[in-house]
């Protein structure tokens, strides 16, 4: 039996292609190797409202699951450079600390019938999360 080009429409499959690092020179958190179609629908919702924090949010880690959905994401400002956001927090990142970061890209798809298609919908993605340390 051959199943190849099964997946998981529910999967945000850009948690393996993304990158995310922090440039310690600038004290930014980097998510690196946006897909061309991502970066020109975040130009486009740009034109009616400045921020990008409706793509990317960044937290303190916690040890307690339950009070990391209480947590609020760090004040900053973002930019769009090329293919990356860049976050720029307030004040600056702690060296050793955890921090959470939040992605709510989602999945490219020009084929809009396929969305169209019961069960599917980019709502349904999956927020990417990782744990990186400063």
């Amino acid at each position: 039996m051959l199943l190849f080009g099964c997946t998981n429409q529910k999967e945000n499959t850009l948690s393996e292609q993304l990158e995310i690092s922090f440039d310690q020179k600038n004290n930014a958190l980097v998510v690196s190797n946006i897909d061309d179609y991502i970066i020109n629908s975040i130009q486009e919702d740009l034109k009616t409202d400045s921020s990008l924090n409706n793509s990317l949010a960044v937290f303190i880690k916690t040890e307690d699951e339950d009070l990391q959905d209480l947590e609020k994401p760090l004040a900053g400002k973002y930019q769009l450079e090329k293919n990356s956001i860049l976050f720029l927090p307030i004040f600056p990142f702690v060296k050793g600390e955890s921090y959470l970061v939040e992605i709510y890209l989602q999945n490219p798809s020009g084929d809009v019938s396929n969305l169209l298609k019961s069960g599917n919908s980019i709502l349904q993605n999956q927020t990417i999360q990782k744990v990186i340390i400063f």
